[in-house]
């Protein structure tokens, strides 16, 4: 260790680089830090496509109770038809028999 301490005492030059370098050591950790804190640029597509994918299964969602609310709009829809038609037989057949009464034959 005395050794080292005379080195040193001796060299005061050899100092003054080790100061530099060690300053420079800092400043690229520092570049690397900043690097590695930030998401590499495949991180970031693929959070985007992650995005896109959620965004689609959102549109067909959508997309198909869409469809099943129209589906029961036309249900609802046929069965009104249905429904009007039945009602339209119905009062055919009380008219058809209720203007007419039976008579015996006069002939």
């Amino acid at each position: 260790m005395d050794q080292a301490i005379q080195k040193m005492k001796n060299e005061p030059k050899a100092l003054t680089t080790v100061e530099k370098d060690q300053t420079m050591a800092v400043h690229k950790l520092v570049e690397a830090i900043q690097l590695l804190s930030q998401p590499p640029q495949e991180q970031k597509q693929q959070e985007q496509e992650q995005q896109q994918a959620q965004q689609q299964n959102q549109g067909a969602s959508q997309a198909q109770n869409n469809q099943q609310a129209r589906q029961t709009d036309m249900r609802h829809l046929l069965q009104s038809v249905r429904d009007r038609e039945a009602q339209r037989r119905r009062d055919k057949r009380q008219r058809g028999t209720a203007g007419y009464a039976p008579v015996e034959k006069d002939w």
